[in-house]
Formats: structure tokens, sequence, C-alpha cells
């Protein structure tokens, strides 16, 4: 999360993150309860984690995870949340129709209260024939563009990252981000592994 953070504000191109989580993860929606987390995984041994955008807890031992952060400027940082969440959600659910994984977008708000991401499937969510979610996402707009934090229930192909690249993009290529190790340091102390942070809603 400190790492999304810190790309979030510093960079300058669009820019698409895939990562894995070591180890047993929960990550939380910034206006998530951490109370209600425990009262549903009173036993969970795991690490927790909140993110800076928003959603249900999503269970990260299994998922495909992503980052995509999108300076101001760029068109899909100046749509509106509806539209760029249509957007993304499009392409990631016809890479996925490409698998051989019948797949479309959820058509309004189907939210059933849940606080598991992958249970309360909204508006643009992708969703399989069955109509039980597999990918969704939250979103964050700042002064310095998008972020984007999504998850995917399944491991998709092994080309999916580069596939969805090119879906939002006319040019792709591939870079290695600078970031500072000292102030990666200081967020996650400060911020990301503070009991501060995680414990404030």
């Amino acid at each position: 999360m400190a790492v999304d953070e810190l790309l979030w504000g510093t960079c300058t191109a669009p820019l698409l993150r895939v990562y894995r989580w070591k180890g047993a993860w929960l990550s939380m929606g910034y206006f998530s309860s951490l109370q209600c987390l425990q009262e549903l995984f009173p036993s969970w041994q795991g690490g927790v984690v909140r993110r800076p955008t928003g959603g249900g807890i999503v269970d990260h031992r299994q998922d495909w995870t992503y980052s995509l952060f999108v300076p101001r400027g760029f068109p899909l940082a100046e749509m509106s949340a509806v539209d760029g969440y249509h957007l993304i959600h499009s392409a990631i659910a016809r890479l996925i129709q490409k698998q051989g994984i019948a797949s479309t977008l959820c058509g309004k708000v189907r939210g059933n209260g849940s606080e598991f991401c992958f249970d309360s499937p909204v508006a643009n969510d992708v969703l399989d024939h069955l109509g039980h979610k597999i990918a969704g996402a939250g979103q964050r707009r700042g002064r310095n563009g998008l972020l984007h934090q999504g998850s995917i229930s399944h491991e998709p192909s092994k080309n999916f990252a580069l596939e969805l690249a090119r879906q939002l993009s006319k040019r792709v290529g591939f870079c290695a981000p600078v970031i500072d190790p000292g102030s990666l340091a200081k967020l996650v102390e400060t911020k990301y592994a503070s009991n501060t942070w995680t414990a404030k809603k």
C-alpha cells in the first residue's frame, strides 16, 4: 500500500503495477471497520492492511492484484469515477472472455450489505456466468490523478497484465519506477504498519 501511495503521488505517465502478497493478508477499504473485520475473522492470524481506496474486505491469498496510476491530464484521470470504472472493467471482462471464461459487467448496484468485496457486486464489477463477482476495485482521486486498486478472484493468463495495458493505452512500455527507500520506510512505519491507521474507522 505504501508503494502504491508513493507511485500515485509521483508517476508522470500512466502506470500498471501487478504484485503478489507474501503470506496470508486481508486488505480493507478506506471506510471499512477494523472491528467488523475482526468479528468476521475472529481467529485470523495473517496480516491486515487498510487501503487508501474504498471498497470492502479482500482476501489476498489467491487473488490477482493490480494497481493503476493515471496522472492528471490523461483522459482516464479526467473521466467520471463511473465512466473510468466502466472502461477499466470492460477491458478486464473482454480479456477474461478471451480465456474462455464467460464474463459480463454488473448492470446496476446489487450490493447486499456484505463487508466482503466479492460478495457484494456493484455497477460495472465483472461477473461470471452465474452472476458471481470475479473482479472488483476501489478508486481514489487526488491532486496528482487517479489511483485504481483492483483484484481478480483467480489467476489470469500469463500475459494478462500486458494485454490489459494494451487495452487501456495506445503505447505500452516497461519500466522500473524509482521509489526512495527512505520515503517508503517512513510511510510504512508511520501509516500502513501503524495500528492508528489500520484501526482509524
